[in-house]
């Protein structure tokens, strides 16, 4: 494999409150493709869960507008829920989670299907060294 058509992806997001009952927080994140420079992104309300997943979502979005010629992800990130569903899967989530999560859960879902995924988990220390957050 050319490798050209693979690309890392380093991901966290989070949000200024996660707590349902105080109605969530605005979103955020920050990604980093090929251990380049990071990228930052903001959202709208949402869960820390949703954010996690939007910011990764941000990464993929920029690679299939911009790289083409990509076929395989490896995706690292502190989120093993961000890091589940971006693996192929044949189900949605479920009806009981907010609406943010079932929507970015869904559109990963189908970005993914397009590519040949590696995920790997890391501890949050990482996270936090690589982003500051």
């Amino acid at each position: 494999m050319n490798p050209l058509e693979t690309i890392e992806i380093e991901f966290d997001g989070g949000t200024s409150c996660n707590i349902p009952s105080r109605g969530y927080g605005r979103g955020y994140g920050s990604y980093r493709l090929d251990r380049g420079p990071i990228t930052r992104v903001t959202f709208g309300n949402m869960s820390a869960n949703a954010a996690e997943i939007s910011t990764l979502l941000a990464a993929i979005e920029r690679i299939r507008a911009n790289m083409p010629q990509v076929r395989r992800l490896r995706i690292s990130g502190d989120s093993k829920i961000a890091l589940k569903w971006a693996r192929p899967q044949r189900k949605t989530a479920s009806a009981k989670t907010s609406l943010s999560f079932q929507i970015v859960t869904a559109r990963l879902q189908e970005l993914c299907a397009n590519y040949q995924i590696e995920t790997h988990w890391r501890g949050r220390a990482e996270s936090v060294r690589v982003f500051r957050h």
